[in-house]
């Protein structure tokens, strides 16, 4: 992605304007936001023809890179555990990889303000490069699980820095556009103003992240690599509190930054369908990615498998996901009303939660794909609203704001499901084999969770596999409980959001 061919170094700053320093392109964002939102003609786009469409192919192949890497350690889960071991410590590698994104989202954007966007994103890119190197080449779980970091520092990097990429270069009008390019395969991310790195809450992010690990590391953990109540959990959960304490602490009194500049813009938490839009898309990642990692996995069981085969069952709710993002883009801009899409999109996913939850090892395929379809409709109609429609609910001085605080709640989300998912499974699962494994079994009962074609599984007799296989599945089902729970709570928030529209 070099300068003459995709000229993205003479539009670094919004709508293309030129920019020499921190302070000018300080001044051009303010220009430009929320001025240009009132008069979309005053900015244009300056990149045009072939060089546009491949600047656009570039950053999209990049998204994609980092929606790959997210969920491919789901579909080959049994080949990873039989050449590492260490199955307790799987479900770490998805959080390990998400991490990041909690931790370091806002300040990640924040440098983007500050720093040439061309030098920076490729510097995440090569970072995104040298993590999956490492987990390639990864020799035990621990040095995977610290590759997926990495990789994952990499990827939220490009993953913001597409976002300011389209936000800084295109027109108001047609950002909506652009923006859902990426939505389809990742989400969105969030585009702070320019700041100098004095102005950055270091200390409320050292202490948020240290919360982010020690949380994480607790409900991963929890009952796999550690029980409950061992000191090691006891010590993780001290530090949860311990950090929650001090990153509350640090945001009230905020000792080296001036209010305006705290890691969470606190005057949001007064504005509630601002937090509703928080909670539907916080809740928008049960829908979304507990079925990314679960169906593939149940059709390795349920029907024997391989994992790119699984993973291929995946498509029909995939697409509709896309789909119907893309579509709620469209029809957003053009109609305004933006509660529908919360409202409906949470009805069809409790629905479609409630129909997987119902799934058992002899449902039919079409039947499977047709309850995915119901659940991808849902999770698409709400997964990334709330950021096409937040000009809607806050003042336009708070719209960079707003951004970042739904940025980070989409991010917890991601994180956070599918690790409380893969620690109910691991503990849930182990117990529903418990009954059938034969008495002189002497391995670890989760290990045979990994997959159908992983050595323990595959060590039991034919019988004994279907017997298992039904115990794993019922299991499985369980873990949607969350969708139903989680879209269920939106679905009784999003009518409080009124029947406003964008732009009135």
């Amino acid at each position: 992605m070099n300068e003459k061919a995709t000229g993205i170094s003479d539009n670094l700053t919004p709508g293309g304007f030129e920019s020499s320093g921190t302070e000018s392109a300080a001044a051009d964002v303010e220009q430009a936001t929320p001025k240009a939102e009132e008069s979309a003609g005053e900015v244009e786009r300056k990149i045009h023809g072939i060089k546009w469409i491949l600047t656009v192919g570039a950053i999209l192949s990049c998204v994609f890179l980092y929606a790959l890497d997210t969920t491919v350690v789901a579909d080959i889960q049994p080949d990873i555990i039989e050449s590492l071991g260490d199955f307790q410590k799987f479900p770490w590698l998805a959080t390990s990889y998400a991490l990041p994104s909690c931790a370091l989202v806002l300040i990640q954007s924040k440098l983007y303000g500050l720093f040439d966007i061309k030098w920076l994103y490729l510097g995440f890119v090569v970072l995104f490069e040298i993590g999956s190197a490492i987990s390639g080449a990864a020799p035990t779980m621990n040095s995977l699980i610290v590759g997926r970091m990495i990789a994952g520092i990499g990827g939220c990097g490009i993953y913001v820095g597409s976002l300011t990429f389209f936000s800084v270069v295109t027109t108001p009008k047609e950002r909506p556009i652009y923006v859902t390019l990426i939505s389809p395969v990742w989400g969105i991310g969030t585009v702070l103003g320019p700041v100098r790195l004095a102005k950055i809450d270091w200390l409320g992010l050292t202490v948020w992240t240290g919360w982010c690990v020690s949380f994480f590391m607790a409900i991963t953990f929890g009952g796999t690599l550690f029980e409950w109540n061992s000191y090691s959990m006891i010590t993780l959960w001290v530090f949860v509190g311990v950090l929650a304490i001090g990153f509350i602490l640090t945001h009230k009194c905020h000792p080296f930054v001036p209010v305006e500049d705290r890691l969470y813009p606190g005057h949001m938490l007064k504005n509630w369908r601002l937090g509703i839009l928080q909670v539907a898309t916080f809740s928008a990642a049960a829908a979304v990615y507990i079925p990314i990692y679960y169906i593939p996995l149940y059709f390795q069981f349920a029907r024997g498998e391989s994992p790119v085969e699984a993973a291929i069952r995946l498509l029909p709710f995939v697409f509709m996901i896309a789909f119907i993002a893309v579509l709620n883009g469209f029809l957003m801009s053009r109609f305004g009303y933006y509660m529908p899409w919360f409202l409906g999109g949470a009805i069809l996913a409790v629905i479609g939660g409630a129909l997987m939850y119902t799934v058992d090892i002899s449902t039919e395929t079409s039947a499977i794909y047709g309850y995915s379809v119901v659940l991808g409709i849902g999770g698409g109609c709400f997964m990334i609203t709330a950021f096409g429609c937040v000009s809607a609910v806050v003042d336009a001085k708070d719209t960079f704001n707003a951004i970042g605080v739904l940025s980070l709640v989409q991010c917890l989300g991601i994180t956070f499901f599918p690790a409380i998912s893969g620690g109910i499974f691991q503990n849930v699962g182990a117990n529903y084999i418990a009954p059938y494994l034969p008495p002189d079994f002497s391995g670890d009962p989760r290990a045979i969770l990994a997959g159908a074609s992983s050595p323990e599984f595959q060590s039991f007799s034919e019988a004994l596999q279907g017997q298992l296989a039904g115990a794993i599945v019922a299991a499985m089902s369980n873990i949607y409980t969350m969708t139903i729970v989680a879209s269920g709570i939106t679905t009784l928030l999003s009518p409080l959001l009124g029947f406003g529209k964008i732009g009135a």
